[in-house]
């Protein structure tokens, strides 16, 4: 009789929970979903005609027009015929001699190129703000479950903050990349290494912002167990590089030879070699390796099988880059919610703190500092931004650097 008793009330107990747990889901997503229809509505009330004068000029004028040249026969990566070729699509001339993304990139987008250009501009931004927000509300379920206020304001500053703005009106990659970095960290904690694997493959896309993130995933993964995402990643490295063969054999030299020292070599960009060698010149550039090191040190510190690995190594990756621009900012974002995560173990109050104080600076900052780059006519400075991400988020979990994730190494996220 007791021992049924005893089982009667742990059975209540535990429907009691599912019930309490599902209105908690329900609230944060009604945050998430209010955060992002007010974003929306600022993004069109502001910035709708601005977007519709600059999208054929901007960015993605020269992601669409790579796949279409495809398709239309012609080749992106001579650079004998492919400013006529940009030209004929209504395209603006860039700096590069080529398409301005690697042969996969083209094959990738194929489905956009096909269609006509308004459609694709309107499906390219529409749907990566979908992805986007689904994979952060994923990632918001598994790190900061019943913290609605950062639900609600990941979801407004992932549209109105500089980064999310700019990728809005040029349709940049932004959305895109934060459903991969968001999509690939929750596939860490719920153990499933061959989706981590594929949505990591998004990041070859832009692959000079993601070499240490990718390493970073790698270590994650195998730290906890998962061998298969590395077996994933080398299956479909080669189904990339054969079907980049398909574009041309010489059309992965071209790119590298024509995109890579323009990239490089711009002292404008939003990285630490710009912006320390804009103040120091040649000693700049060395001061900037060493803190590049020095952030390393700290990233190598954290445990690889905890949470707080990623969510440093998101920034610190960023911090790596040999080229980057302000709106590539925007997938800072699943860093702040990760980090958020581990700290609501310690403290609710702490953790909210932590997300709105944040996310605030993350959009108030990244306007800031476009403006000051605005006035100077270069991005260099708007690496602050990332700096001070890093910085808040490794001193915040830097107690935390030795945990190896709830329930040791994520035993109960893989098996609820």
């Amino acid at each position: 009789m007791r021992s049924a008793e005893s089982g009667g009330r742990k059975g209540r107990r535990n429907g009691l929970k599912r019930v309490v747990d599902a209105l908690r889901g329900r609230s944060d997503d009604l945050a998430l979903l209010s955060g992002l229809v007010i974003g929306c509505v600022v993004l069109l009330a502001l910035f709708s005609e601005y977007r519709a004068s600059v999208i054929a000029s901007g960015d993605f004028g020269i992601i669409w027009c790579g796949p279409r040249a495809l398709l239309d026969g012609a080749d992106p990566y001579d650079p004998a015929s492919w400013d006529a070729e940009r030209l004929r699509y209504g395209m603006p001339i860039t700096n590069s001699a080529v398409y301005a993304y690697p042969p996969w990139v083209a094959i990738a987008l194929l489905p956009l190129g096909a269609l006509p250009f308004g459609v694709a501009a309107f499906t390219w931004t529409a749907g990566g703000i979908v992805c986007a927000a689904l994979a952060l509300r994923a990632l918001l379920h598994t790190h900061a479950p019943g913290l609605p206020a950062v639900h609600a304001l990941v979801g407004f500053v992932l549209l109105v903050s500089q980064p999310g703005v700019a990728t809005f009106f040029s349709g940049q990659w932004g959305f895109v990349l934060v459903a991969a970095v968001a999509a690939a960290a929750v596939f860490a904690r719920t153990r499933r290494p061959i989706a981590g694997a594929l949505s990591t493959v998004v990041f070859i896309a832009k692959p000079q912002y993601f070499v240490l993130l990718g390493w970073a995933l790698l270590r994650a993964y195998l730290a906890r167990g998962q061998t298969r995402f590395a077996l994933t990643l080398i299956a479909a490295g080669a189904v990339i590089l054969v079907a980049s063969l398909t574009v041309g054999r010489n059309a992965l030299a071209a790119w590298l030879g024509a995109v890579g020292p323009v990239v490089a070599g711009d002292q404008t960009a939003t990285t630490l070699s710009a912006a320390f060698g804009d103040l120091g010149g040649e000693v700049g550039v060395v001061a900037a390796v060493l803190v590049l090191f020095a952030a390393i040190a700290i990233g190598l510190s954290f445990d690889p099988r905890g949470d707080s690995w990623l969510a440093v190594w998101i920034p610190l990756s960023s911090l790596a880059a040999t080229y980057a621009r302000s709106y590539d900012q925007l997938v800072l974002l699943p860093s702040l919610v990760i980090a958020t995560g581990v700290l609501a173990r310690r403290s609710t109050r702490i953790a909210v703190f932590f997300g709105a104080a944040t996310l605030t600076l993350f959009a108030l900052g990244s306007i800031l500092l476009y403006a000051l780059a605005a006035s100077r006519n270069r991005e260099d400075t708007s690496v602050a931004l990332t700096m001070l991400i890093f910085g808040l988020i490794a001193a915040c979990l830097w107690s935390s650097r030795r945990e190896t994730g709830p329930g040791q190494v994520m035993g109960e996220a893989g098996r609820s």
